[in-house]
């Protein structure tokens, strides 16, 4: 058995209800104090969840392990003791919740005397960011403040390698967004290289014989600059195009950020002819409101690789910044075809189409 004093002033002042405080003193149950189940919660973080057990008056009938020894005044002081027991209390807010929110190498009393703003902080922000926003943030006041704070999105970013380590906290909202904004980043376009045929592409136009799927470098091509990519479309002897409608806000981009921060949209394509035919090829991406108005629009010039060339990968790359509010999908176009008009798949090779939302 083993205990401490911990003062309510200091529950208080983090936001804990009090409302146990109307309970006869000498209610007692049980709390494991070494169980590695109850020490993880069901997120996986190594955080105890205690504010439940609080905050539910801590009648005899609530879970064991958690015994109140009031004083004179119940508001002044509380005892908390606890020994080993096969049963955890019922935290009942998945992931972490309440002032209670602690690391397993740190008694509940150890957390409350982390008086130091930078100390809180830097524990808080070793939880996942879901639990932060979703959880952590609605306990009470202070932590509201810890979460919304620079300091703590600051150190998630140095964490995980997305700000130098010298990078100092100014802007609550920069460090935040940025964190979100990498965490998020991934190529939008689905199905890039035709792994899955034309899955996910709409708007397919088939001329001559259509779009077909090759593997790399194919029949007078050359290998592509990745090693991860193993395959490619190939367009026909007459003009062939496929497009995709990114729904920026099924991809977690929300209308505030989009509007407000304005963050990058990078569109990317690569194409190349065989080395034997010449071809035609473009890329047009276009910026819709909710409406599918033309917020912002991008066309390249109909390039034409000329027939006995190198066969060599060409990058084509356009970035939308400073677009304005309101965008809410992206339309991403390209198509092809050769220029010698002979039957079967000659025309403009494309692969790893790729659309991305930038920090």
């Amino acid at each position: 058995m083993r205990g401490a004093v911990v003062g309510l002033e200091e529950l208080q002042r983090d936001g804990v209800t009090h409302s146990f405080a109307k309970e006869s003193p000498g209610v007692s149950t049980q709390i494991p104090d070494q169980q590695p189940g109850w020490l993880e919660s069901d997120t996986g973080s190594p955080f105890l969840a205690c504010r439940r057990a609080i905050d539910r008056r801590m009648n005899p009938a609530a879970p064991r392990g958690l015994e109140l020894a009031h004083g004179m005044d119940p508001l002044a002081n509380l005892s908390l003791q606890t020994e080993q027991s096969s049963e955890g209390i019922d935290c009942g807010v998945p992931g972490v919740s309440g002032l209670g929110c602690f690391p397993a190498n740190v008694s509940l009393p150890g957390w409350v005397a982390l008086k130091t703003w930078s100390s809180r902080v830097r524990i808080l922000a070793s939880l996942p960011a879901s639990q932060l926003v979703l959880v952590c943030r609605l306990v009470c006041s202070q932590w509201k403040a810890l979460v919304d704070g620079a300091a703590l999105w600051l150190l998630k970013c140095q964490a995980e390698g997305f700000a130098r380590q010298d990078a100092e906290a100014e802007g609550a909202d920069s460090w935040q967004t940025l964190y979100f904004l990498n965490k998020r980043k991934r190529n939008l376009i689905r199905n890039p290289n035709g792994e899955e045929g034309l899955q996910y592409w709409e708007n397919v136009q088939n001329g001559g014989d259509g779009w077909k799927v090759e593997e790399l470098p194919g029949d007078f091509g050359k290998d592509f600059p990745s090693d991860e990519v193993h395959t490619y479309f190939v367009s026909s002897f007459d003009w062939c195009s496929k497009s995709q409608v990114i729904d920026l806000r099924a991809e977690g981009y929300w209308e505030e950020l989009m509007d407000t921060v304005q963050p990058k949209i990078v569109a990317k394509d690569w194409y190349a002819a065989r080395c034997d035919a010449g071809c035609l090829y473009n890329l047009k991406v276009k910026l819709l409101s909710a409406n599918e108005d033309v917020v912002a629009e991008f066309a390249s010039e109909t390039i034409a690789v000329p027939q006995d060339n190198e066969g060599e990968w060409a990058e084509i790359t356009h970035t939308f910044a400073e677009y304005g509010p309101g965008v809410r999908f992206i339309h991403f176009e390209h198509g092809g075809q050769d220029t010698v008009f002979w039957k079967g798949w000659y025309g403009a090779r494309v692969a790893s189409s790729t659309v991305l939302v930038e920090p």
